[in-house]
């Protein structure tokens, strides 16, 4: 338990350092294709690790390939660039807190899909949430209105939709497939759809 929640603690404070380091990027490089090389480049060392680990297990487990198309194509495929362009036309703060709410929309996505119930003592911390990102973009000095939006949030809140989507499928369509397997095969599926939109 002790590893696992340090591994969690590596990861939350990885994933910090995504919007600074992306909004620092996004000065010079292209959306679609920070996007696109952000998932592919580790695609070849993923696939490997996956064969190594699980030997010659067929690369869609005998699953229905049209699952692992879908769930590639929304989760990844959607989410990269909806969430690359959030953040390029957003203020970098406003952006973090929007992506602070994943697990209200999370609750939201699987109770719209699956009618999984939201916990009741989850509701009051949803509406908190709302009000904090209201509060936090308002600023009354500035020119017209008094909010920090600039456009990009409806991209970030359409993104964190889509892979709150795929996080709660993935686990229901690709039952007995490990992490690693989904991981690997619906990030390469989903690649597909990133090259395509930067070369759109």
């Amino acid at each position: 338990m002790l590893a696992a929640n340090l591994g969690m603690l590596l990861v939350a404070l990885s994933w910090g350092t995504m919007i600074p380091s992306m909004t620092h990027l996004l000065m010079g490089w292209d959306p679609f294709f920070l996007a696109a090389a952000r998932y592919c480049v580790p695609i070849p060392a993923m696939l490997v690790l996956l064969r190594v680990l699980e030997g010659r297990t067929p690369w869609l487990a005998g699953l229905a390939p049209w699952r692992w198309w879908l769930l590639g194509t929304v989760g990844i495929g959607m989410f990269a660039p909806l969430y690359t362009l959030g953040i390029q036309h957003s203020n970098p703060i406003t952006a973090a807190i929007l992506s602070s709410t994943s697990p209200a929309i999370t609750a939201i996505v699987g109770w719209l899909f699956y009618r999984l119930p939201i916990p009741k003592r989850m509701i009051p911390g949803i509406a908190l949430t709302i009000v904090g990102c209201v509060y936090a973009t308002y600023d009354p000095d500035l020119p017209g209105t008094p909010f920090d939006l600039r456009g990009g949030e409806i991209f970030i809140i359409a993104a964190t939709t889509c892979w709150s989507w795929y996080s709660i499928t993935a686990q229901r369509w690709l039952l007995g497939c490990t992490q690693i397997r989904i991981t690997a095969m619906t990030t390469t599926t989903g690649s597909f759809t990133l090259v395509g939109a930067y070369l759109l």
